[in-house]
C-alpha cells in the first residue's frame, strides 16, 4: 500500500473489523477532547463517569487515572462494576441498588467532584 507521507496510518490488527476500529477511533477522540479541553483532567482531581463500563466509559476512566485523578463512576450491574474497576475506575456505583448523590458525598467527604462525563444524557 501506498500513502502519501503525511497521511497518518492507524495498523489494525486482522481480528478487528474496520467498523470496529473506525469506532474505537471516534470514541477516543472523545475521550481526548473531554479530558483534555472541556476540562482538563489533572493529577488530584476527582472525575465522575456516568456509565463507565461503556466503550467510551472505559476509556474515560483509563484516561483520567493515567492523568492521576481518582475516578468514580456509574453503572448497572456488579459484572460491569469489576470492568470498570480493571480500567482504572476506583469506586463504582450501582446506580440501580443505592443513591449515586449520597455515595458521592461519602467517597468525597462531601465536596463533590471536579467534572462529569456522562455518555448517556438520559434519566439514569
Amino acid at each position: 500500500m501506498s500513502v502519501p507521507w503525511d497521511t497518518t496510518i492507524y495498523p489494525v490488527p486482522d481480528n478487528v473489523s474496520p467498523a470496529v476500529a473506525a469506532a474505537s477511533l471516534g470514541q477516543m477522540m472523545t475521550t481526548l477532547t473531554q479530558i483534555t479541553e472541556a476540562y482538563n483532567v489533572k493529577e488530584g482531581d476527582t472525575v465522575f463517569i456516568h456509565t463507565v463500563a461503556g466503550g467510551t466509559g472505559l476509556l474515560h476512566a483509563q484516561l483520567a487515572k493515567r492523568r492521576g485523578a481518582i475516578v468514580i463512576g456509574t453503572t448497572s450491574t456488579a459484572e460491569k462494576a469489576e470492568l470498570a474497576k480493571a480500567h482504572g475506575a476506583d469506586h463504582v456505583i450501582l446506580y440501580r441498588e443505592e443513591s449515586t448523590v449520597e455515595r458521592v458525598s461519602q467517597l468525597t467527604n462531601g465536596k463533590g467532584v471536579d467534572v462529569i462525563y456522562d455518555g448517556v444524557g438520559k434519566a439514569t
